[in-house]
């Protein structure tokens, strides 16, 4: 890490006043605190539903931190507009602004004092700022890149926990989730993993070629804890699951064509993760509109374990389906994709990640069938 060099200060009092004034106003020139952010806001108070909570951004931009004497910490590259703001509204102190990436990345802060505050390898390579005693109203994040020109997609976490900066453990395993138990060194929590060859949560499903009805359907509810994109199972592995499989499929004979999909009954965006029988994964993200489907050829025989997720960090009821002919069930709910990031330019594997919403329906088991069996349902 190199370390950014000030030109030395040596006028009187009167024109150090004066040169502060011009700093301020060109850095208020170059950055617009009021403009709408770029990957949305939040209203938060000391009841945040999860802590940390959680946003996907990209991090980067043309403005050299540098240069607006903001303070001898504001290094990096960014943008003008803030990349996201936190209306904070509670009592809580102190509060915490993080960011995970693969990046060296840098971070300002701006409270409602219009002060800045920031931090460059708060922890490994990645910033972090603590608000002690923060006042109530706008507090506007900027996520830079040391380098020009380089962008790191990575997560923005808000939290309220006392976790310190010289060590101290994240007491939190949705952040361990986020990003790895390594990214902090004191660590103890694990990333979220799938476990398969366990009772699946909708129930085993027996299918032989030729098998009717065609799609075969089991009513699901998808979505879970686990982060799928921090896996590193694949291409198109995203979204959020449950650790154990929502069903598990046993086919006694091979296909020529395997169609597995799921369509959300809500308009939800989900995503799909199979487990084939020589144990590789595949996955689908918005193949039918915001539905995913996988599409196999010459499907072995075997057992194909199945997970379906959500895309942000919610829950969807729909159906299951499974088909030898590629038929999608009659009730295809195909919504136009919704924009990500609070309606900003798409980000790839970027999307703003709200507090968990306890789901009110509940999970209905797979429908009474003779042909095929159908076991284990929940």
């Amino acid at each position: 890490m190199k370390l950014t060099t000030r030109v030395a200060r040596t006028f009187a009092i009167g024109a150090l006043t004066l040169t502060l004034g011009a700093s301020l106003a060109a850095a208020q020139d170059a950055l617009t605190p009021t403009a709408e952010p770029s990957f949305g806001s939040v209203p938060l108070s000391d009841n945040i539903q999860i802590d940390p909570y959680i946003v996907t951004l990209l991090s980067g931009g043309s403005i050299d931190a540098s240069t607006l004497n903001l303070g001898d910490a504001c290094v990096g590259y960014i943008a003008p507009a803030p990349d996201y703001r936190v209306t904070w509204e509670g009592t809580t102190s102190p509060l915490r602004f993080y960011f995970a990436s693969d990046g060296d990345t840098t971070m300002v802060v701006m409270g409602p004092d219009s002060q800045a505050i920031c931090n460059d390898d708060g922890f490994g390579l990645d910033p972090m700022i603590e608000i002690t005693n923060p006042a109530a109203g706008d507090y506007n994040v900027w996520v830079g890149s040391y380098e020009e020109d380089e962008f790191a997609p990575g997560y923005l976490m808000i939290s309220k926990q006392a976790t310190g900066v010289n060590g101290s453990p994240i007491e939190s395993d949705l952040l361990a989730y986020a990003i790895g138990a390594d990214a902090l060194g004191q660590q103890t929590a694990t990333p979220g993993s799938l476990i398969p060859d366990v009772e699946p949560t909708f129930g085993d499903v027996a299918l032989a070629p030729g098998f009717t009805p065609d799609p075969y359907i089991v009513e699901i509810l998808a979505g879970g804890e686990v982060n799928v994109s921090m896996l590193s199972l694949g291409a198109g592995c995203v979204g959020f699951v449950a650790a154990e499989p929502d069903v598990t499929l046993n086919l006694s004979g091979a296909l020529p064509q395997l169609t597995i999909g799921f369509t959300a009954g809500d308009g939800i965006d989900t995503t799909l993760v199979v487990r084939g029988p020589s144990g590789e994964y595949l996955c689908n993200d918005d193949s039918n509109g915001i539905d995913p489907e996988i599409l196999l050829s010459n499907a072995a025989a075997g057992e194909y374990d199945i997970w379906v997720g959500t895309y942000l960090n919610d829950f969807s009821d729909g159906d299951l389906y499974i088909s030898q002919s590629g038929s999608v069930p009659a009730n295809n709910n195909v919504v136009p994709t919704a924009a990500p990031n609070n309606g900003t330019t798409p980000v790839t594997g970027a999307t703003t990640v709200p507090p968990v919403a306890i789901p009110s329906a509940t999970p209905v088991a797979p429908p009474a069938n003779t042909t095929p069996e159908v076991t284990g349902s929940k």
